[in-house]
């Protein structure tokens, strides 16, 4: 009796195993008495050739046969085993009769197809927001999907997956597989939109991006939503200080910052205050105060705050110089337009000039003695002194004061 069962397979194949029970007798088998029939899908073939493995397992080839569909080889019935008796398919003791055959039958199987055929994304969307993205994928082939492999998303200028789109999120296909055909999953998963270019793009989800799984094509494994890459737009549209300080002055000032786009500025972030000597913000300019913007956030498209603080003017050359008002001084939040977050006004930087007009104390005295000294501070500038301080005391070996002259007493 032969016991070879009935294979599927995804391969191109080009032969069929038969699995004897007994020794059977090598020479009783030939292609022109014992294949007696040997089909394809829709077509008669023809073996080409046979070998025995050894007593038990014939192999009978043939040219290489890829048609998906099913394949059967049917032999018998007057191959005999070593005891010269005849294919028993049948079991019943009478081998050799016209219906001892077996069919050897294999299913040629095309391999899978995975596309993405559902997705969903917001129409639009801000670089570092999370957006829930949502996509089904298929195994639209006719075999099973083994492997196990990997989805990703991009944000792309175009519908096609390229290498100069911008990775969004990958997720490991493990639990779903194997996809037998026919068959679909569906993610649902929140994602960070990344800090790129504002404007008109597409969001790809691409299904098995690194090819682990092959498929009948390779071509539709992407996906492509239109999403727009769209921000706020933050500017400090009033503002409100003196047009003169002197160094160390508490100052009331206020500013406004609007939102003048029509998304959200959902980030917290900074507002500062430099004192420099033009209108343009930048490295050399002296810090003056910060405001953590957090509890105006997220502010709405349209929407606007105003801010009043008092603030000491830190010690800065004098004369002619700008308040800047910076929004958002650290990028926080990401903006259309980052290029129109500072206000500058005019501001006269003044500064008084404190001399020791009169001094007196003992010719001499003795170490470790208490003497009575005095002195007299006048502000010999046009403005006030606002700021408090300490005069100190020294000993001296000349009338500079240095870092090696000896410390008396401050008051």
């Amino acid at each position: 009796m032969c016991t070879q069962p009935m294979v599927t397979t995804l391969r191109p194949i080009g032969s069929v195993k038969f699995i004897f029970d007994r020794p059977m007798y090598q020479s009783s088998f030939s292609l022109v008495d014992d294949i007696v029939s040997f089909t394809g899908p829709q077509v008669a073939l023809v073996a080409t050739g046979y070998s025995w493995t050894d007593e038990y397992m014939l192999e009978v080839s043939f040219d290489s046969q890829a048609a998906i569909g099913s394949y059967e080889l049917v032999i018998g019935p007057g191959i005999l085993d070593l005891q010269g008796t005849p294919l028993d398919q049948k079991g019943d003791g009478l081998g050799g009769q016209a219906d001892d055959l077996y069919a050897a039958t294999v299913d040629l199987v095309g391999p899978p197809d995975l596309v993405v055929v559902e997705a969903t994304a917001p129409a639009s969307a801000m670089p570092g927001e999370q957006v829930e993205v949502s996509w089904t994928i298929t195994n639209q082939g006719h075999g099973d999907a083994l492997a196990n492999w990997y989805n990703y998303l991009y944000i792309s200028d175009v519908q096609v997956w390229g290498s100069s789109d911008t990775y969004v999120y990958g997720e490991r296909i493990g639990e779903q597989t194997p996809l037998a055909p026919g068959s679909s999953y569906t993610i649902t998963q929140t994602v960070t939109v990344p800090s790129i270019g504002l404007g008109d793009s597409y969001l790809l989800i691409v299904a098995d991006a690194s090819h682990r799984q092959g498929e009948m094509e390779e071509a539709n494994n992407v996906y492509a939503l239109p999403i727009a890459i769209v921000a706020p737009d933050l500017v400090v549209s009033w503002v409100t200080a003196p047009s003169s300080a002197v160094l160390g002055e508490q100052v009331e000032v206020s500013w406004t910052v609007r939102n003048q786009r029509e998304v959200p500025a959902s980030a917290d972030w900074y507002d500062r205050l430099y004192v420099s000597d033009d209108m343009i913000y930048g490295y050399g300019d002296t810090y003056v105060h910060g405001e953590w913007i957090w509890d105006q956030t997220p502010l709405a498209a349209g929407d606007s705050y105003t801010i009043t603080q008092t603030v000491a003017i830190p010690d800065s050359t004098l004369g002619s110089r700008y308040l800047l008002f910076v929004t958002d001084a650290g990028n926080s939040q990401g903006e259309t337009d980052e290029s129109n977050n500072v206000n500058a006004v005019s501001i006269m930087l003044y500064a008084p000039d404190l001399v020791v007009s009169a001094a007196s104390s003992p010719a001499s005295a003795v170490l470790g003695e208490t003497i009575t000294v005095s002195w007299m501070v006048t502000n010999q500038g046009s403005v006030y002194a606002p700021v408090d301080w300490y005069n100190s005391v020294y000993v001296s070996m000349d009338p500079v004061l240095s870092a090696d002259d000896t410390y008396i007493n401050a008051k």
